[in-house]
């Protein structure tokens, strides 16, 4: 666990740190398939749950460059409630049943 991951919500069963050189989307798609063992290729399109293009440009650095800092996102992916966060992590937490 790195010095950025925190519980962000009870039933989280993974927090995933987005590499410098991996978009989060990407980011999402990696945390799902990590969780559910699942190859990438065979999961659900992203976009069928949430804007893969919007959901990078919410959290991208700003106009002059400075990165953005807070703020943070839920939806459900491919089974899973997802909270990604401005900080470059996102936390799968298990959907209720």
């Amino acid at each position: 666990m790195s010095e950025k991951q925190s519980a962000l919500d009870p039933g989280t069963v993974l927090t995933y740190e987005v590499a410098d050189d991996q978009s989060l989307s990407e980011g999402v798609v990696a945390a799902v398939a990590a969780v559910s063992n699942t190859d990438p290729a065979t999961m659900d399109p992203l976009a069928e749950a949430i804007d893969p293009d919007a959901l990078d440009a919410l959290f991208a650095d700003q106009y002059d460059g400075t990165p953005r800092s807070g703020g943070r996102t839920r939806f459900s992916f491919f089974g899973y409630e997802l909270v990604v966060t401005g900080d470059g992590l996102v936390s799968v937490v298990d959907a209720p049943r």
